[in-house]
């Protein structure tokens, strides 16, 4: 059965910095396959780092798309958010991801998401949020689907 998300996101991720210019396949089976899953706390799993601002976790279930590169590469359900009291060097706070959720897939240009979402937003480092309704046709039309 699968999930009724009451809110879809787009993350942008920073491919310079933050992933020194990986090739999307790297970034799907490096991190978010192999390291994302195991990154915990005290407060939970699927640890990933934000700089600036995180996401507001106010509908929950909430369904995060991951941009790289202008793609979707992959996606999970967001869990929890933490903003830290002190920065913790570069970063602000954190997101926490299911790890049995994370699934990479076949990249998604900017027009199948518009299409998928029936949406006009554009790809940059905006957190878009997408229309819910729409998960169950997003989920249909990716291919090549991995999952921890």
């Amino acid at each position: 059965m699968q999930t009724e998300y009451k809110m879809v996101r787009i993350l942008p991720m920073d491919r310079d910095d933050e992933f020194h210019n990986m090739e999307i396949s790297e970034v799907q089976s490096e991190f978010f396959l192999d390291e994302l899953p195991k990154r915990n706390d005290e407060h939970g799993y699927g640890k990933y780092h934000y700089k600036k601002q995180g996401l507001i976790l106010n509908e929950e279930p909430t369904l995060v798309l991951f941009q790289y590169d202008n793609k979707i590469v992959a996606s999970a359900n967001l869990i929890n958010v933490l903003k830290f009291k002190q920065p913790n060097g570069i970063y602000n706070g954190a997101l926490y991801f299911e790890p049995n959720s994370i699934r990479t897939f076949d990249p998604i240009s900017n027009q199948e998401i518009n299409d998928i979402f029936r949406d006009s937003i554009k790809f940059g480092q905006i957190k878009h949020k997408l229309n819910s309704l729409h998960v169950k046709d997003f989920f249909a039309n990716i291919t090549n689907i991995k999952k921890v």
